[in-house]
């Protein structure tokens, strides 16, 4: 944890940070709130820096939604997030990076919320964009997701058909 205000203390002094520093926040920050914090404060503080890191930006206020214990705190940080990282995506709707945060965020966002109706837009363009792609570290990553969530949709087909199985 110290190691990561290190780090955000020196970027804080220099110029923006690599991108990578905000992949592994993001990676993080679903399940580390620390990092979700770090990732939001550094967003912003780049947001006018690199259309990417606006989106990132977007998707730490998303993120950051989910520790908040006030509702109207969740719904306001998760509508404002939105709001920015859609903002990004519409200028620059071939960006792969900006898709990938955007697939992630509505795949593991709750279905209350009606963030789902681009899923299988920007699944269908990761995957027709990634033999192009030349960031090696962001296609590792994407690459790695989309097999996770094929394995995942692969047990919930067997477990619905487990189920139909055994109610006959």
């Amino acid at each position: 944890m110290k190691f990561l205000f290190i780090i955000s203390l020196l970027f804080s002094t220099t110029s923006s940070p690599n991108i990578s520093y905000f992949r592994k926040l993001f990676a993080e920050s679903s399940t580390n709130e620390m990092m979700a914090k770090v990732l939001l404060q550094d967003g912003e503080k780049y947001s006018s820096q690199s259309i990417v890191y606006n989106g990132y930006y977007g998707a730490g206020k998303m993120i950051m939604a989910k520790y908040y214990l006030n509702p109207y705190s969740k719904l306001s940080s998760f509508s404002e997030g939105k709001s920015i990282l859609e903002s990004s995506i519409e200028k620059d709707t071939a960006n792969v990076e900006l898709r990938y945060l955007r697939l992630t965020i509505q795949n593991n966002a709750p279905s209350f919320l009606g963030y789902k109706s681009k899923v299988d837009d920007d699944r269908n363009f990761l995957t027709s964009s990634l033999s192009k792609l030349k960031d090696e570290e962001l296609k590792t990553i994407i690459s790695k997701y989309l097999q996770q969530w094929l394995v995942k949709k692969q047990e919930k087909i067997f477990w619905f058909l487990l189920t139909r199985m055994t109610i006959l």
